[in-house]
């Protein structure tokens, strides 16, 4: 699993055949999903220690997407987010799924749950850094069902010395 892992990971990252990466594909995915979602101002409040706004995203079932397999799944997701009030970085997200999604009528699948937590911690006035980043997916493929869960917690934050040169 891991081996294939770090080979979807090199064809995401590495991009092209040149092997010039995509840094910027995040970005582009968010703007592309951007227009699916209204976004709406529900509260504040404070996480380690900083003002955030909690902005909940609500799919627009009016706005469609090219894939209609994405688009019936986005139009089943709600999303909030904490957005720090000084430096508008995301602090906090949860995303997750409203309602089962069936294909051919729950013959072929079924996603029944899903859920993602992301929690970021401010390092310094530049950097963010995920420190937990949890995901649960169960979903019903044929005869099969599948539960995949992750868990992932970052801590010990240190600062990085400056190297004068290539290690290898």
């Amino acid at each position: 699993d891991q081996n294939e892992n770090r080979k979807r990971q090199r064809r995401l990252l590495d991009g092209d055949k040149k092997g010039k990466g995509d840094s910027e594909i995040r970005g582009r995915k968010f703007d592309l999903y951007r227009d699916k979602f209204i976004p709406w101002l529900i509260s504040t409040e404070v996480i380690g220690g900083r003002p955030t706004y909690i902005i909940q995203l609500v799919p627009d079932p009016s706005h469609k997407l090219k894939s209609s397999v994405v688009d019936r799944m986005m139009n089943q997701m709600l999303a909030q987010l904490w957005i720090d009030q000084e430096e508008f970085q995301v602090t906090k997200a949860e995303i997750e799924l409203t309602h089962p999604i069936s294909y051919l009528v729950g013959i072929a699948a079924s996603l029944r749950a899903l859920k993602f937590t992301i929690h970021q911690k401010r390092l310094t006035p530049e950097i963010w850094v995920d420190q937990n980043v949890s995901a649960f997916i169960d979903v019903r493929i044929l005869l099969g069902t599948f539960h995949f869960r992750m868990n992932c917690k970052s801590s010990d934050f240190k600062p990085t010395t400056k190297r004068s040169g290539p290690t290898s």
